[in-house]
C-alpha cells in the first residue's frame, strides 16, 4: 500500500549508478547500489533500530546526509558515502516517545539544517537545528504547526534561502503560508499567507523548478467536498497566481504531491494504490482533465523520492546558478527532489510519469536496468557477479522467510494458551448452565407436587361423598345406621351430653339449650383460635367454676345421689 511517509530514497549518481536508502523489515537503515549489471548490491547497514520515517539528501561534498530517529525517539544525524558512516546525536528524548516527527534535512555546503516537528503537551512545534563543523547547535523554534498528517514542507532556493510552508490560524480558519529564512543573516521573516479561503487549507506540497519558481499544491475543505488546488510564485516576487482547482472529491487528498517532469507540472494523488493525475504547463495556465495512470496492477506501489545528481548546480542543492542537463535523449528533470509513485524490484525500479516518449501517453519510465547497461556489454566477470548477486538475493529472501517463520512459531504458544483459556471458560459456563437447568427442574417438580397435594388435603370439600366408598380410601364407613359425617358442633354436643351423664346431671331444658349451645359454640370458636397457653388467672377461674343449679335439677341425677 502506498504510504507517503515511508519513503524509498533513490539517487542517480554522476557515474550513472543508482544508490538507495531504505528501512528494511528489521528496522535497519540500509544502503545499496544498482550497478551496471542491473542488480542491487549487498546492503550496507547505516544504523539499526530505526523508525521507518527518515529523510536522506545528498550534499555537494559527495556525502549523503541522513536524519532519522531511533526506537527510543532520539533524533540522530549520519553522514555517509555508502560505506563510511559517521553519526552524531541531534536531539535526545527525555522519555521514549516515537512518532512521526516529519524530519527534513537541508545540506548547504558546510552547513546542514535539520527540521523536525515536536509534540509539546497538546501543541506541535516546528523546530530546527544547524550543524556546522560536525557540531549540532541548539534547537530553535520556527512556529506552531497543526497536528495533521502533513503539517509542513521545506525547500530552498539558489540563494540559500529556506522556505517553510505550514498552516496558521487567521482567527476563523487555518490558512497556508510560509516563513523565509536567510542563512546569511540567520533571520526568519514574518509569516506570509498564501491562501485566503473561507475554509481550512492543509497538506502543503511544494517544489522549486530550475528557474526558481515555486509550485504549490494543497487541499482545501469546501462545504461538502475536498478540493485539490494549485498555485505558483515567480522568483523575486511575492505575488502568487490565482487558485486553480484541479479536482474535487469526497475523499481527502492526503497522498498527493507535485512534480516537475519534461517541462511539465504533474500533480497526482494516490487512492487504494491507484494513481490519478493532472498535467499542466510550466506557467500553470492550462491543465488536463484528471485521469487514471496506466500502471501495471497487482504490484506493490512505493513512495520513492528520486533525485538525479547529474543535474547538479541547480536550486535543488544550491550553490550554483539554476541550470539543468538532459540525460541523453531523455526528459529533463526538476532539480529539487521529487516524490514519485513507483515500483522497486530485485533488478531495478520503475517510476511513474518518467518515460522518454512523453507523459501524455501514461507509459512507464524505461526500466532503470536498461539505463544502467545502455551501450555496454556484460563481460564474464559481470555475468559472474550477476549470478552471485542473484544467489545472494535468494539467500536474503530465504533468511526473511525464516525470520517470519520464527516469529510465527513464537506467536503459536501464546495463541495456544489463549485457546486453552477460552476452552476452560467454555467448560465453566457449560457447568453453570447445567446447574441452572437442574435447579429449574427441581423448582418445577416442587411446584407440581404442591399443586397435586392441594385437592387431596381438601378432598372433603371438592369430592362428593357418594364418589368415595369404604374405609379402603380412608373415609367413614357408610353402614345402614350412618347418618353422615359428624360436624364439630355435633361433636361438642355429644361431649356435653357424655359429660352430663358421667356426672349424674341432667341435660338442660329445651329453653336453655340455646344458651348451652351458644356457650358451647363460643367455646368451640375459642378453642379453634390458636393460643399458646392459659394464663394463671384464667386457670384459677376455671378451677373455681361451679355448675349452674339448673344442670342438677333435672330428672337425671349424678352417680352420687
Amino acid at each position: 500500500m502506498f504510504n507517503f511517509y515511508n519513503r524509498y530514497y533513490i539517487f542517480r549518481q554522476n557515474d550513472g549508478q543508482f544508490r538507495d536508502f531504505r528501512c528494511d523489515a528489521a528496522n535497519n537503515l540500509c544502503s545499496s547500489i544498482l550497478g551496471r549489471s542491473g542488480i542491487w548490491s549487498d546492503m550496507n547497514i547505516i544504523a539499526r533500530d530505526v523508525h521507518p520515517y527518515f529523510c536522506a539528501e545528498p550534499g555537494r561534498d559527495g556525502f549523503y546526509h541522513v536524519l532519522y530517529q531511533d526506537n527510543s525517539g532520539n533524533i540522530n544525524y549520519s553522514k555517509t558515502d555508502g560505506h563510511y558512516v559517521k553519526t552524531f546525536p541531534v536531539l535526545g528524548s527525555r522519555t521514549p516517545s516515537v512518532y512521526n516527527k516529519h524530519l527534513r534535512i537541508v545540506p548547504l555546503g558546510d552547513e546542514v539544517y535539520m527540521f523536525y516537528v515536536l509534540q509539546h503537551d497538546n501543541s506541535f512545534l516546528l523546530a530546527y537545528q544547524q550543524l556546522k563543523n560536525n557540531r549540532p547547535g541548539t534547537p530553535k523554534i520556527v512556529d506552531y504547526v497543526s497536528a495533521n498528517s502533513i503539517p509542513c514542507t521545506v525547500l530552498h532556493d539558489p540563494d540559500r534561502n529556506i522556505y517553510a510552508f505550514y498552516q496558521s490560524y487567521d482567527g476563523k480558519y487555518l490558512q497556508l503560508g510560509y516563513k523565509k529564512f536567510s542563512t546569511a543573516r540567520k533571520h526568519w521573516s514574518d509569516f506570509t499567507a498564501v491562501t485566503k479561503y473561507q475554509g481550512d487549507c492543509e497538506y502543503p506540497h511544494a517544489i522549486m523548478d530550475p528557474s526558481g519558481t515555486i509550485h504549490l499544491c494543497y487541499q482545501r475543505r469546501a462545504p461538502k467536498l475536498f478540493e485539490l488546488v494549485y498555485q505558483q510564485k515567480a522568483p523575486g516576487r511575492n505575488l502568487w497566481s490565482a487558485e486553480t482547482v484541479l479536482h474535487s472529491s469526497v475523499h481527502p487528498f492526503d497522498n498527493a504531491s507535485v512534480l516537475h517532469v519534461n517541462d511539465r507540472i504533474i500533480v497526482y494523488w494516490v487512492r487504494n494504490d491507484i494513481i490519478y493525475w493532472c498535467s499542466g504547463s510550466m506557467s500553470g495556465d492550462s491543465w488536463t482533465r484528471p485521469a487514471r495512470y496506466g500502471f501495471q496492477p497487482g504490484r506493490r506501489l512505493r513512495c520513492i523520492s528520486y533525485t538525479d545528481l547529474a543535474a547538479a548546480g541547480g536550486p535543488g542543492y544550491g550553490d550554483g546558478p539554476a541550470s539543468r542537463q538532459r540525460l541523453g535523449d531523455g526528459p529533463s528533470h526538476s532539480l529539487s527532489p521529487g516524490v514519485f509513485p513507483g515500483i522497486v524490484n530485485d533488478d531495478g525500479f520503475t517510476l511513474a510519469f518518467m518515460d522518454a516518449g512523453g507523459i501524455t501517453g501514461g507509459r512507464q519510465f524505461p526500466h532503470s536496468r536498461q539505463l544502467a547497461v545502455q551501450g555496454r556489454d556484460a563481460s564474464g566477470n559481470e555475468l559472474k557477479s550477476l549470478v552471485l548477486n542473484i544467489f545472494r538475493k535468494m539467500q536474503e529472501k530465504m533468511g526473511e522467510m525464516k525470520a517470519e517463520w520464527e516469529e510465527i512459531k513464537n506467536e503459536i504458544p501464546g495463541l495456544t494458551s489463549a485457546y486453552m483459556e477460552l476452552e476452560k471458560e467454555t467448560e465453566k459456563l457449560s457447568l453453570r448452565l447445567s446447574l441452572l437447568e437442574n435447579r429449574l427442574s427441581q423448582a418445577a417438580g416442587q411446584c407440581g407436587r404442591t399443586g397435586l397435594s392441594g385437592p387431596a388435603a381438601g378432598q372433603d370439600k371438592s369430592v362428593l361423598p357418594e364418589d368415595c366408598s369404604g374405609p379402603a380410601h380412608g373415609r367413614p364407613d357408610r353402614s345402614p345406621g350412618y347418618t353422615g359425617p359428624v360436624t364439630p358442633r355435633q361433636k361438642t354436643q355429644q361431649a356435653a351430653d357424655e359429660n352430663a351423664g358421667a356426672t349424674g346431671t341432667t341435660a338442660p331444658a329445651a329453653g336453655d339449650r340455646q344458651k348451652v349451645h351458644g356457650t358451647t359454640e363460643a367455646r368451640e370458636t375459642s378453642a379453634e383460635r390458636p393460643k399458646p397457653s392459659l394464663d394463671p388467672e384464667a386457670m384459677k377461674i376455671w378451677e373455681e367454676w361451679q355448675e349452674p343449679a339448673e344442670w342438677t335439677g333435672g330428672d337425671v341425677k349424678t352417680k352420687g345421689s
